[in-house]
């Protein structure tokens, strides 16, 4: 855990292990391709990568729409935390849209 009391990326990673787990009975096959699948999604590419704040936020977009569609009707929480952040991506694109126009 780092000094601010988050969590290093394994033990985040080992969490959403057991997030996957508490929902019931899987595979380990299955339990590997969730985690991979989500992790893939959340942490998406390197931002050193991703080139401009219009671009970053669209790819973040696609990546929580998918992830959003995915897990529409998981127990829990985690279809409404996707949703919030999906909002919150379509708002920051639609801010630097207009940044952008504003611009020129």
């Amino acid at each position: 855990m780092y000094r601010d009391n988050t969590l290093i990326p394994s033990e985040a990673i080992r969490l959403l292990g057991l997030g996957v787990l508490a929902t019931g009975e899987i595979t380990y096959a299955e339990l590997a391709g969730e985690v991979r699948h989500f992790a893939g999604h959340v942490v998406g590419p390197s931002l050193d990568l991703m080139g401009a704040p219009i671009e970053m936020c669209e790819r973040q977009l696609v990546r929580l729409t998918e992830l959003h569609g995915r897990h529409a009707g998981a127990p829990g929480h985690l279809s409404a935390w996707l949703a919030h952040e999906t909002a919150q991506a379509r708002e920051r694109l639609a801010w630097f849209r207009d940044l952008q126009k504003s611009l020129g």
